[in-house]
């Protein structure tokens, strides 16, 4: 896992998902601190002392820095090849107690209007969920998303009903545009994330299919400097 300022510098784990099975992955950020988290637990993560803060590009911009989930925000590429499930940002560091909450209810999920009887009241902070239910509706905002790009985006089972599916290329997407209050300095994001091969996290490469970025790809993602 990685934690960035696109293009700029970033923050990196151990490697964490190896198979292809669903894991909850998460982490949090406040000031030069960050936390990796993966199925509820906090990874050893060194700290973070990036000198300058995120900065978040207007969208009309060439060097945009929308927000997107499944690739780069700035149609660079970065396409990941597998399903997300209900991934959310909050505005504010959960606590190892709450992630942990989160990744235990499973299947239950967060809950949402109408909940189950065993699902997790969502979080305080939470800003966007977006819980792939076949739309990319915001079930706590209003930032809804548009899928993007020249490939497929699909929906598949999840751990929570249905979730996202990427092909892995032609810099497919959620488009989730700038919204302000997506431009944090201090955050959580979590997902329930699935890859669809062991070895290959992305075909987004250097070049393929108008991509101009490198290896790896994007669970939430910015364009450069977000």
């Amino acid at each position: 896992m990685i934690l960035s300022r696109t293009d700029i510098e970033g923050l990196f784990s151990a490697p964490l998902v190896r198979d292809v099975n669903w894991h909850h992955l998460a982490v949090t950020k406040s000031g030069s601190s960050a936390v990796f988290y993966m199925d509820g637990v906090a990874q050893a993560t060194p700290a973070y002392p990036h000198p300058d803060p995120y900065t978040f590009d207007d969208a009309t911009c060439s060097c945009s820095a929308a927000v997107a989930i499944g690739s780069r925000g700035d149609r660079r590429g970065g396409t990941f090849f597998g399903a997300i499930d209900e991934p959310a940002v909050f505005n504010r560091v959960l606590s190892a107690g709450e992630i942990q909450a989160i990744y235990n209810a499973g299947g239950a999920g967060m809950c949402s209007a109408t909940p189950p009887p065993v699902c997790v009241p969502p979080p305080s902070g939470l800003v966007s969920w977006w819980r792939g239910e076949n739309s990319t509706a915001d079930a706590a905002g209003g930032n809804n998303g548009a899928i993007a790009g020249t490939g497929v985006v699909t929906y598949g089972p999840g751990v929570v009903g249905q979730a996202f599916v990427f092909d892995g290329t032609h810099r497919d997407r959620v488009d989730l545009g700038n919204p302000t209050n997506l431009q944090l300095e201090n955050f959580t994001l979590q997902a329930w994330v699935k890859r669809s091969s062991a070895t290959v996290t992305s075909f987004d490469i250097l070049g393929a299919d108008g991509s101009v970025c490198g290896d790896g790809a994007c669970i939430i993602g910015y364009g450069r400097g977000g």
